[in-house]
């Protein structure tokens, strides 16, 4: 009973985590054209992957 509850604890402050960083990353992008095309960009060190998934 224990380990279940606090696997759940964990499970919950890693979508915690991932959704204040999607809303960090979010909010410090900026856009830019590039060959006629625009993007969504972020400061580096970021998985572009995760910004992708916020935007979607």
């Amino acid at each position: 009973m224990i380990k279940e509850r606090n696997i759940k604890i964990a499970d919950d402050m890693k979508n915690t985590i991932k959704e204040l960083t999607l809303m960090l990353m979010y909010l410090t992008s900026w856009k830019e054209k590039v060959l006629g095309m625009e993007y969504l960009r972020t400061w580096k060190g970021y998985d572009f992957d995760i910004l992708n998934e916020l935007t979607d």
